[in-house]
């Protein structure tokens, strides 16, 4: 089923850009920061479901396929990560973050599809040949945006690190495993059209740096 709303998209980047910001505001504030705390996982699952559905004026087969095939990879490598520490390093999550399987929050896997999607649109869109540069820029994208994320995520107990300094190894793990999944993204050749999912991968960027800045 076509979808091509362009005034819909476009109010859908607008709304993107507002709630994001007011986000800021929101945590910044004593009355509102815990209350957004709670909503955290909530808003983030209805805005990955809207940001797939409307993004895309053709929801295939394929992308559906991949997403799905993302989240219960993801889902996996964090699970193993948790319990063994020798992915990513030793840590544990936090109950900000909501509904949990085998002590990793759901909206974990969702928030790496949806963030990997992102990056392999914006790569999609800057490479148009190589497959291995395409998912080699993912990685790097990838890295830069944990590296925004990471502060942030520990000072509002999303989760913790048992050591001081975030091990290299995590970065290394965000690295490959978003290089990874995008490659086999560019080898079903997905559809790159959601500008929306690229947008909404800007706002979190925007979101994070903002938070890292003032709390």
């Amino acid at each position: 089923m076509e979808r091509s709303n362009y005034k819909l998209n476009n109010s859908g980047v607008i709304f993107i850009y507002i709630y994001f910001l007011a986000g800021v505001l929101w945590h910044l504030l004593d009355f509102s920061h815990t209350i957004v705390l709670y909503l955290t996982p909530y808003t983030l699952f209805i805005a990955s479901i809207l940001v797939i559905y409307f993004g895309n004026k053709k929801i295939e087969i394929k992308l559906i396929s991949w997403l799905f095939g993302t989240f219960i990879f993801t889902m996996l490598i964090e699970i193993l990560g948790v319990k063994s520490g020798s992915i990513f390093g030793n840590y544990s999550y936090g109950s900000i973050l909501g509904l949990k399987y085998c002590d990793v929050p759901i909206v974990i896997g969702i928030n790496w599809t949806i963030v990997i999607y992102g990056l392999y649109t914006i790569s999609d869109k800057i490479i148009s040949q190589s497959i291995i540069l395409k998912s080699f820029l993912v990685g790097v994208m990838a890295v830069l945006f944990d590296l925004i994320l990471e502060p942030v995520a520990v000072k509002l107990n999303y989760w913790n690190w048992q050591s001081v300094t975030i091990p290299v190894q995590n970065y290394l793990s965000w690295f490959l495993i978003s290089a990874g999944v995008s490659f086999i993204g560019a080898k079903v050749k997905l559809n790159t059209d959601n500008t929306l999912v690229i947008h909404y991968l800007f706002a979190q960027y925007l979101f994070f740096f903002l938070l890292l800045v003032f709390i």
